[in-house]
């Protein structure tokens, strides 16, 4: 234990000189300066009994009580399991960056010129919780219609047949490829008309040599008619 001359350096650090001056009550001070003047340590359970009697004693460091600390252990455990901290949202997520692109679009934002941004309206994402709102709506009475006539909607439409398709992978094959044609004859003609045909006359020709030859292969019947009609049509 510290030496008490200690103590009282350490008692005038904290409250000032107020500790041993006239200002003191004279129950501190006769302890104190008897303690002093002996040079001595004082006994344990005197100096106990006067820091826990005393005012002055009782603002000396010292060791929190078992009791407190549990308390206090009670008190942060509480808190930790009865609040949670603030639902933020990310400011830099991909959500956030789409709907902000489409608040540039759409409404009118300041981030692009008035040139390229379109004229102020609903955003896609506005337009698809539109449609998903309304879906939900007629779904709902739609069940409300089935459960008043007995689990059958009168308003319900019948269900459409499913499409089959039934061309072969060839013909379908042909099919793109033939289109493939047509839209370089179309434009071949477009360029004819414009006046710079004879830049891509060689090439556009050879492009559509190339797919009537693989059109002869998938089915040469269909190929030769194609050929009669884009060639020998009057």
């Amino acid at each position: 234990m510290a030496s008490l001359p200690a103590r009282i350096k350490q008692m005038q650090k904290l409250h000032g000189d107020a500790i041993g001056s006239s200002s003191t009550p004279s129950q501190y001070n006769d302890h104190i300066q008897s303690s002093a003047n002996q040079n001595s340590h004082p006994n344990e359970e005197s100096w106990r009994a006067f820091g826990n009697d005393n005012e002055a004693g009782r603002l000396l460091a010292k060791r929190r009580a078992a009791e407190e600390c549990r308390q206090a252990i009670d008190d942060a455990e509480m808190r930790q399991s009865a609040y949670r901290p603030p639902n933020m949202n990310a400011f830099s997520a991909d959500a956030e960056k789409d709907r902000l692109s489409e608040v540039f679009t759409h409404k009118g934002g300041r981030a692009l010129p008035s040139e390229l941004t379109h004229p102020v309206g609903p955003a896609p994402s506005e337009v698809r919780q539109r449609v998903a709102e309304q879906r939900r709506i007629d779904e709902a009475r739609a069940t409300r219609r089935a459960r008043l006539n007995g689990g059958v909607d009168p308003l319900a439409k019948p269900d459409a047949p499913a499409f089959v398709d039934e061309r072969t992978h060839n013909d379908m094959l042909f099919d793109q490829i033939y289109s493939e044609v047509k839209d370089r004859r179309s434009h071949q003609d477009a360029m004819e008309a414009a006046g710079g045909g004879k830049e891509t006359r060689q090439k556009t020709a050879a492009e559509i040599s190339s797919r009537l030859s693989k059109l002869s292969v998938l089915d040469p019947g269909r190929a030769a008619e194609v050929v009669v009609e884009m060639y020998d049509k009057k």
